[in-house]
């Protein structure tokens, strides 16, 4: 692995069990057992470790977006697929550090709002709409509004106010979150296949 990528994994492991604010570019080289001249050579600040490990996580999502896409056999196994995707996502990561990156590092989480207007909302778009025309999604919904609000289902997990890191863990409100939007949309044949994407993915776990 190139110095660039070790220094990006190592940072990332720290910053995910302490989280950022308190973690200091001396730890940092400590950790993954290098000078500290060697970790400025390749970034400036510690805020330029954040930016590129935000960019490269984004763009790790892209990429399983455009795979789950292509691998779903139709909209709700696509959305279900994304839901285990965004599961593992959430329940790897702790909630403090998406906290700290919205309140201390703007530029981070720029790039995450950049994500979410360019990629996320018109996945979601496409979803609804592949939904629609396959039948398992209710014809009289109103696709733009339901883009928006299921962006914002999502967003609610940064809203540290309502579900406090304390009492509520990311993944949970997810998965809940999407549960409903799903049950919401879909028509009685998309309840139907709801289940039996279920029970497969049940059976592959045995």
């Amino acid at each position: 692995m190139e110095l660039r990528g070790k220094i990006l994994q190592g940072a990332y492991s720290l910053f995910n069990a302490r989280g950022l604010k308190s973690v200091t570019m001396e730890e940092v080289a400590g950790h993954l057992g290098m000078s500290k001249k060697t970790l400025y050579s390749e970034f400036r600040n510690k805020e330029e470790v954040i930016i590129d490990i935000t960019r490269l996580e984004l763009e790790k999502q892209k990429n399983f977006q455009e795979e789950i896409k292509h691998q779903s056999l139709d909209a709700v196994h696509e959305i279900l697929l994304v839901m285990e995707c965004l599961s593992d996502f959430f329940s790897g990561i702790n909630p403090q550090v998406l906290l700290e990156v919205r309140k201390y590092y703007p530029r981070a989480w720029k790039l995450f709002e950049e994500h979410k207007e360019l990629d996320m909302m018109k996945s979601i778009s496409e979803n609804l709409k592949r939904g629609i025309k396959e039948g398992f999604y209710r014809k009289d919904i109103n696709v733009p509004i339901l883009t928006r609000l299921r962006m914002g289902e999502v967003m609610v997990n940064f809203d540290h106010t309502l579900f406090p890191p304390r009492d509520f863990h990311p993944k949970q409100i997810h998965e809940e979150s999407l549960k409903l939007f799903l049950y919401g949309i879909t028509t009685v044949k998309g309840r139907n296949i709801i289940t039996k994407h279920q029970n497969r993915s049940l059976k592959k776990k045995k």
